[in-house]
């Protein structure tokens, strides 16, 4: 393939990316517009390696230590998507707003938060299943 082929790959991969970020609500879909806008970088850094110097390994190198970077932030991000799901049954951008109300507290236990919290999650989760009765971005 050409090298114009290759970053036309990678600038529609970059513009599915960055509408799938801008256009949802889902934490998960946000992240995952995210991960292809990273993807478009990716190809489009190794198609610029492979027409500039392909038998330099610099490229391949540099690109192979983007993917592992890239795998690892999603896996954290996903890991953290997941806890906060299960702590406040929290999975909409617009819902999670309200999480920096809590952290600045300074309190890292469970002291004395434990009980309203789970009140506080219980209005929470009427309020998500009724948002996503209303056939939103799912």
């Amino acid at each position: 393939m050409m090298l114009e082929a290759y970053l036309l790959l990678a600038a529609a991969l970059f513009a599915v990316g960055l509408f799938g970020a801008l256009s949802q609500q889902s934490v998960v879909m946000v992240m995952m517009g995210l991960e292809l806008m990273v993807n478009a970088v990716i190809v489009a850094a190794a198609a610029l390696w492979f027409h500039t110097s392909p038998e330099r390994p610099d490229g391949q190198v540099l690109v192979l230590v983007a993917v592992t970077a890239m795998a690892v932030e999603m896996a954290m991000g996903f890991a953290v998507t997941t806890a906060i799901f299960r702590a406040r049954d929290v999975d909409m951008v617009d819902m999670a707003a309200d999480l920096a109300d809590h952290s600045g507290s300074g309190d890292h236990g469970d002291h004395g938060q434990h009980g309203d919290h789970g009140d506080h999650g219980d209005h929470e989760s009427h309020n998500h299943h009724g948002h996503h009765g209303d056939g939103g971005d799912r």
